[in-house]
């Protein structure tokens, strides 16, 4: 055996490095803490060879190099074993130095370079590269641990633990999924990042080898610390489910949302999860892992060879699963955290399975399931993908190096026993007439009328078919006579069903003919239907080949061509359950949001078909069942399908008690034989940076419709840069305080009703107005003379505002939280706080606003400044239309009465301030109180604005380039009408074509108007 010498002080991160590199390899040296021997280089680590030269390695790169090169985990190519080794020169030259630099002072140890002392800073620079380059990444090299990972981990160790660094988000998650992979875990137990310092001692040799075993032996990781998982909502949500960061508001309603078990078997690109409740988001989909572990598929026969490698492969993929979720801003408890295959849930689905088989929803019976040659395994109907053909396809098929030819309808005779007549007869699976039992005609149609009682001959066997009369059989397809091969088809199996007819099975479980004559036994069944059709050629009975829209069923999982199979299976009893459900909705107990998949719902309750929940996978929880063999004469022996034949129990010795009892006979009498098939879950996860998360909960709840993201993408990075600039402008009641609090108490109340309604696009929507029209643009705009005021009084209204906005934020992205948590945790962070103490740490923790907490709503001030901003959209308007982009003009407001009158002086301030005026003057009476030289426009009916350009722009000028656009309009509009009077200008003219025309005609006409009255206001001016 190789010997590997290593050193006993629990830091020692190059003698650890080597140490988990030899959990890698297949033969494990033995370990020695101590000196090697005097030929040796007296150097930790050093491994020394059983071989005839007794040949000696040292230092830790040849050590972990050697033995994890023996182990597979150097990279699996040449390019990822330069790779590697790129990493361990980052390890040893880059990153080792410095960090031993800032640790070792803080050890004890002395003699440190005094130049290298100060290099916190450098070592947060190295690490600060490692973390950009992990961000897209979960391990270094490839998509599992490697040598890289090992030495550079080892390497940041101490840092890691005795360093209060600042935390980088990237380098600390993938550092704890190295650091709680099982090969690590073994030798370095369970490690406490950032602990405080306390005097180290070297331990034992047995310690170096058997540190904290028992942690990974009974699956559990250590929890994460608040010190990893620090800054802002992405560390925070990590946290929650552990309490670390304080305890909720109390709620008076809860609510536990599961999210579905996570498949590790493969990472898929995305899903979001629902913002439902502020406190719980879930995610789901994808597929399960098919040939992952030995590049293709592993059949149920190799379980005991690949059992472990499912393990190990959860143990690399596992952290992945829960940092997405954590990526995506999931408040979860991660303390509840587990695995499908955990003991607890095993033991679920056992009590489950025996409960139902006692109660008789569970049984066993043989009927045709959906098969998947390539899983060897049965798969039920939602994993079956209905692929739409609208003619001849060729479609790829897992085991076939050709395309297979699919969507066509092959016709050919059966000859008629004892005369010279035939029927014709047409499939899509011409192959499946190996096994056919009969040929059904309808009871009504009177071409076959005097075939009652006959048969017909197979071509390729002594087989005789009867004529069967069925009522399935459509008289007007085809010739109206149908092939019956009641073994591989659903609606054959029921007509062979009715008339007792022979059920024929021609495929084994691996896609192979079986029970059929030469030479078409033993072929694979898409290169039988090739011989198959040129042996009905050369008999002449072949008929015809044409196009046929079809629907092909398609594996989910392996994208094989799914197979009807005959095979006992355990069963569901699914009626009664689907019944329930469909009247649970019907009497209203149970509510579908949104109603338009009612339809949906009641057809799959009220056509529910029991559910088959065999597999014959290794991988899954084994069923607790056991066929019963009775050693006694008086007991006739049972067959599979009986289900008299079968016993459920929790042990064994629980079954065999069940059976004796069943048979009255004493337990020594009964054989048990556990069947073979498992029970099988799918549920899976999709990963997503949480870089871009809040774009896309956020897009995805303004409009739930699939593919809605691009159009809205510029949206939501207005309203995030809004977010951003607000932030960091945080200073008696005046009347924009007023209304801005109005607003936000509207805001909620519509969030509120929102989150009821399960109505999320109302929910985006009314956040997004809230921000961006309503704080941002007015009221942010019209505060802003109150906080360039320097005057002593003006400091009374400033604090006001300050105020004011400071509940409009904190409350506002308690709003926007669930929708962009990762944005609203930032600024949240970042927002100061009123009270110092008891605040909360994370706005994950914070209450949902709730209308009744507000009470500042007022219809009379939202009236109000609907009628001021439509004053101010007015003016704007005539501001662009005279292009007054800089120039401030004043601005009459001729009013109809005094109400409107008080009204417009009330907010005259907000009216200058928001429509960029010199001054607004308000005006009751007629025209001759507005002076000469302003242009006019309506703005309600209680209001027309008057905007002063006398002196602010050329009026010559301006009529000179006003009859220039004129002259421009009437001979654009002159020539469209002339095209659009033509003879054939409607019918030779596209429709759309003609649209556009017209709207082009129309907008002309509109412009045209505006520059006469420009032309006209401007010569009343001069």
């Amino acid at each position: 055996m190789d010997s590997l010498y290593v050193s006993s002080h629990p830091d020692d991160f190059r003698s650890l490095q080597a140490l988990i590199a030899a959990e890698f390899s297949p033969s494990r040296p033995q370990t020695l803490a101590e000196e090697p021997p005097a030929r040796v280089a007296r150097c930790r680590p050093a491994l020394v060879l059983r071989d005839a030269e007794a040949t000696a390695l040292c230092g830790a790169g040849a050590v972990s190099w050697y033995l994890a090169s023996v182990g597979g985990r150097t990279g699996s190519d040449a390019q990822q074993q330069s790779e590697v080794w790129q990493w361990l020169s980052f390890a040893e030259n880059e990153l080792t130095p410095v960090a031993c630099a800032v640790v070792f002072p803080l050890l004890g140890v002395m003699g440190v370079d005094k130049k290298v002392l100060s290099s916190r800073a450098e070592l947060l620079r190295v690490l600060k590269v490692l973390d950009q380059i992990l961000e897209p990444r979960t391990f270094l090299v490839g998509e599992s641990l490697s040598l890289a990972d090992v030495a550079v981990a080892m390497a940041a160790l101490l840092p890691f633990k005795y360093v209060n660094r600042k935390t980088l988000v990237n380098v600390s998650r993938w550092f704890d999924t190295c650091v709680n992979q099982p090969q690590l875990l073994k030798v370095l137990g369970k490690i406490t990042l950032c602990e405080k310092m306390v005097p180290v001692t070297p331990k034992s040799n047995s310690a170096v080898n058997t540190t904290t075993a028992a942690a990974a032996a009974n699956g559990t990781a250590p929890s994460i610390s608040a010190e990893v998982f620090k800054s802002h909502r992405f560390q925070i949500c990590t946290l929650r489910g552990g309490k670390s960061i304080g305890t909720p508001s109390n709620h008076r309603i809860y609510m536990l949302l599961s999210v579905p078990l996570p498949q590790v078997y493969k990472i898929k690109p995305l899903a979001l999860e629902s913002a439902f409740t502020h406190i719980s988001k879930s995610i789901g989909c994808g597929k399960e892992l098919t040939e992952h572990l030995c590049g293709a598929v592993i059949g149920r026969h190799h379980c005991n060879k690949s059992a472990g490698d499912i393990f190990t492969h959860l143990d690399i993929k596992g952290d992945r699963i829960y940092h997405q979720l954590k990526k995506l801003g999931s408040s979860l408890d991660w303390d509840r955290a587990c695995f499908t295959m955990d003991p607890k849930l095993s033991y679920a689905v056992q009590e489950a399975f025996i409960r139902m088989h006692e109660e008789g929803v569970i049984y066993r019976s043989k009927r045709l399931v959906n098969w998947s040659c390539t899983l060897n395994s049965a798969i039920s109907d939602i994993e079956v993908d209905k692929k739409e053909l609208i003619g001849r396809t060729l479609l790829p098929v897992p085991g076939y190096k050709e395309k297979v030819e699919f969507g066509v309808l092959v016709s050919f005779s059966y000859k008629i026993e004892g005369s010279d007549e035939e029927i014709v007869v047409a499939t899509t699976r011409i192959e499946t007439m190996l096994g056919d039992t009969a040929v059904a005609v309808h009871p009504e149609d009177s071409r076959y009328q005097h075939l009652k009682g006959k048969t017909v001959i197979h071509p390729f066997c002594d087989r005789k078919l009867p004529i069967v009369f069925d009522d399935f059989v459509d008289m007007n397809f085809g010739t109206g006579a149908v092939k019956i091969t009641p073994a591989h088809d659903h609606n054959d199996y029921e007509v062979g069903e009715r008339h007792k007819l022979p059920f024929i099975n021609i495929l084994d479980e691996n896609g192979f003919l079986i029970n059929v004559p030469p030479p078409f036994l033993g072929m694979k069944r898409f290169d039988a239907r090739k011989a198959v059709l040129q042996a009905l050629k050369d008999r002449g009975q072949f008929k015809e080949v044409k196009d046929n829209p079809m629907v092909v069923p398609v594996c989910s999982r392996s994208k094989d061509i799914v197979e009807p199979l005959l095979k006992p299976q355990w069963y569901v009893d699914c009626a009664d359950m689907g019944k329930q459900a469909a009247d649970a909705v019907r009497n209203g107990e149970l509510k579908i949001i949104p109603d338009h998949h009612l339809k949906t719902w009641f057809n799959w309750m009220d056509n529910i078909r029991d559910w088959c929940i065999s597999r014959q996978l290794w991988w899954g929880h084994r069923i607790p069942a056991y066929f019963i063999t009775v050693n006694d004469p008086s007991v006739k022996p049972g067959e599979d399908v009986d289900g008299h034949y079968w016993v459920s129990g929790r042990s064994e010795e629980e079954a065999r008690e069940k059976a004796a009892k069943r048979f009255n006979v004493t337990a020594d009498k009964i054989s048990l034989r556990q069947g073979k098939t498992h029970t099988h879950t799918h549920t899976h996860t999709h990963s997503v940076t949480h870089t871009h998360t809040d774009k896309l909960i956020f897009l995805q709840r303004m409009n739930p419709i699939p593919g809605y993201v691009q159009s809205e993408r510029e949206r939501e990075r207005e309203l995030s840069q809004k977010l951003h600039c607000l932030v960091f402008l945080c200073g008696s009641e005046s009347v924009s305080d007023r209304w801005i609090l109005s607003r936000l108490c509207a805001a909620v109340t519509l969030c509120g009703n929102g989150f009821q309604a399960y109505d999320f696009p109302a929910i985006t929507t009314a956040i997004y107005n809230f921000w961006l029209y309503e704080l941002c643009d007015v009221y942010l705009e019209s505060v802003k003379p109150v906080f360039s005021s320097t005057d002593a009084e003006s400091q009374k209204q400033v604090e006001v505002c300050r105020q004011t906005l400071y509940t409009c934020l904190e409350v506002g992205l308690r709003l926007l939280s669930p929708i962009m948590p990762f944005v609203s945790e930032e600024l949240f962070q970042r927002l100061p706080r009123r009270q110092t103490q008891n605040s909360p740490a994370s706005i994950s923790v914070t209450p949902y606003p709730e209308s009744s907490e507000f009470c500042w709503h007022s219809e009379e001030i939202d009236r109000e400044m609907e009628f001021v901003m439509t004053v101010v959209r007015t003016i704007r308007s005539l501001r662009a239309d005279y292009n007054l982009t800089k120039t401030r003009a004043d601005c009459y407001l001729q009013c109809i009465d005094s109400a409107t009158v008080s009204l417009v002086e009330k907010y005259s301030l907000q009216i200058q301030t928001l429509s960029y005026s010199q001054a607004v003057h308000p005006v009751s009476g007629g025209d001759s109180a507005i002076p000469e030289g302003c242009a006019v426009a309506i703005a309600s009916d209680k209001c027309s604005v008057h905007l002063m350009l006398k002196g602010l722009i050329d009026l010559e000028k301006e009529v000179a380039k006003l009859t220039t656009k004129q002259g421009e309009l009437e001979k654009q509009m002159e020539k469209l009408e002339e095209k659009m009077k033509k003879s054939d200008y409607r019918e030779k003219v596209p429709a759309k074509v003609q649209e556009l025309d017209a709207e082009k005609l129309r907008q002309s006409q509109t412009e045209l108007q505006k520059v006469k009255e420009a032309i006209e206001n401007f010569r009343r001016m001069m």
